[in-house]
């Protein structure tokens, strides 16, 4: 969604993708001088992937102390998928356009769209809705029964995974964007894996397209 949202402001030459993140939020990124709204797209900033500490999803921490912890550790090369790459994102979005990202994606993306069953929800989730569960852990080993979670809150996910949407939405947004030619811009070029916010890979159905980290093949069966 918010991959989505960025191409959707970005200048219609796309010149607007290779604007740094410094000519927006100055001084978020050490680097971001030479950092730009593309690499952010395509997870070639570096940035380490705050998602991957478990230290750091023990409390709701706000998008720009993330950010700035995840800035602080040591760059990746190439294509390294990062949550972090999204908060970057949503913050930059928010500096240029000078409204929230709640109303940004109701306005350009939710609601255009057609998506009338999806909204954006930093907080708890509220209404009838599918609850999380997690396995409580003891030296990194999964004990006991899951626990119900869906009195956590998405402040620390924010602009990386606070959307709550349902299948039929889902299923919606991904055919607009086809429609549109946005899906076109966002898939990779040959021969790379990950393009604008959407990757294309191999599986025993054949090509598939999809969002997030490249996802794991198990039995034939996408995990």
């Amino acid at each position: 969604f918010v991959a989505a949202l960025t191409l959707m402001l970005a200048d219609p030459d796309v010149r607007g993708l290779d604007d740094p993140v410094d000519a927006y939020v100055p001084g978020l990124l050490r680097d971001g001088d030479r950092v730009t709204i593309r690499d952010l797209l395509s997870h070639r900033a570096g940035l380490f992937d705050f998602t991957s500490d478990p230290e750091l999803l023990r409390d709701d921490l706000p998008p720009r102390a993330l950010v700035r912890i995840a800035d602080a550790r040591e760059r990746l090369p190439g294509y390294a998928y990062s949550s972090t790459n999204y908060l970057v994102l949503g913050l930059l979005l928010e500096e240029a356009t000078g409204e929230p990202l709640a109303g940004l994606l109701r306005r350009h993306v939710f609601e255009p769209f057609g998506l009338d069953r999806t909204t954006f929800e930093a907080g708890v989730v509220p209404g009838r809705h599918l609850h999380g569960h997690a396995l409580a852990t003891r030296d990194g080993v999964a004990t006991g029964a899951p626990r119900d979670t869906s009195h956590l809150t998405a402040v620390s996910a924010w602009a990386a995974a606070a959307v709550v949407s349902t299948a039929r939405d889902l299923d919606r947004f991904f055919s607009v964007l086809w429609s549109r030619g946005l899906a076109a811009r966002m898939t990779p070029r040959p021969g790379d894996r990950y393009g604008l916010g959407l990757g294309r890979g191999e599986a025993p159905c054949g090509e598939i397209v999809f969002n997030g980290a490249y996802p794991h093949l198990r039995d034939g069966i996408l995990r």
